[in-house]
C-alpha cells in the first residue's frame, strides 16, 4: 500500500532571480520538477481516497492539504465514457466527490505522467500589477475502475470492475513569484485539469 503524501505548504523557496527577472537554468529545472511534484501529490491522494483505507479524519486532513496546492479558483473536470459532457467542479469539490464513492464503493484510481513538463516550456507573463506567473501544463493518463461488489470479485483483476475507463487529462501549472523581505520565492500550483480524451 503506497502512502499517503500530505503536502502542508505549496511554497517552494528558490533564492534570487537576477536584476533582469530572468531565472538561471536550475531554477526552470527545479520548479518543473516541483510542478511534477504536485502533479504526483494530487493523484496519489486521489488514489487514496478511492481506495477507501484511510481513517475518516486522516482523508479529511488529506483533502485539506491538497487543496493548498491549487490556485484559489482551480477546478479539476472528470468525464465517464458513457457521458456526452464533463464536469468541472472545484477542486475540493472533486475531492469530496472522490472520497463519497470510495466510501460506497472501493475505486482503483492510478495514473502515469506521459508528457512532463520540461524547464523550457515555463512560460513566463507579466500580470496587470507587473508581478510575474510561470505557466506551463503536463498530460497525465489516469485509469480509473469501480470496483464490483465484494461477492462478485475474482482472481482476475480486469473482470473485476463495474466501470472502468482510461482518461488523458492535462494539468495547467502555475508558478506565482512571491517577494518578501527575504528575497523571492515561488508558489507552485496546479490551476485546472482538464479531460483531453476517455475510452
Amino acid at each position: 500500500m503506497k502512502t499517503l503524501i500530505i503536502l502542508l505548504v505549496p511554497f517552494f523557496m528558490l533564492g534570487h532571480i537576477s536584476a533582469q527577472n530572468k531565472l538561471s537554468q536550475k531554477q526552470y529545472t527545479d520548479l518543473a520538477k516541483q510542478a511534477e511534484r504536485q502533479v504526483i501529490v494530487f493523484f496519489e491522494n486521489v488514489e487514496q481516497l478511492g481506495k477507501n483505507e484511510l481513517k475518516p479524519e486522516t482523508k479529511q486532513k488529506a483533502i485539506n492539504s491538497v487543496v493548498k496546492i491549487f490556485t484559489p479558483n482551480g477546478t479539476v473536470e472528470e468525464k465517464s465514457k458513457i457521458s456526452k459532457s464533463g464536469k468541472t467542479r472545484r477542486a475540493r469539490e472533486y475531492l469530496e466527490a472522490i472520497k463519497m464513492r470510495g466510501t460506497k464503493r472501493k475505486t482503483l484510481i492510478s495514473y502515469d505522467i506521459v508528457d512532463n513538463i520540461t524547464p523550457n516550456e515555463l512560460i513566463p507573463y507579466v500580470n496587470a500589477d507587473s508581478s510575474i506567473t510561470y505557466k506551463g501544463t503536463l498530460i497525465v493518463r489516469q485509469y480509473y475502475c469501480r470496483l464490483k461488489v465484494e461477492d462478485k470479485l475474482t482472481d482476475k483483476l480486469s473482470d473485476n470492475c463495474e466501470y472502468s475507463d482510461t482518461t488523458d487529462k492535462k494539468i495547467y501549472i502555475e508558478i506565482r513569484v512571491l517577494k518578501n523581505t527575504l528575497g523571492m520565492s515561488f508558489a507552485v500550483l496546479i490551476d485546472k485539469i482538464v479531460v483531453l480524451s476517455v475510452r
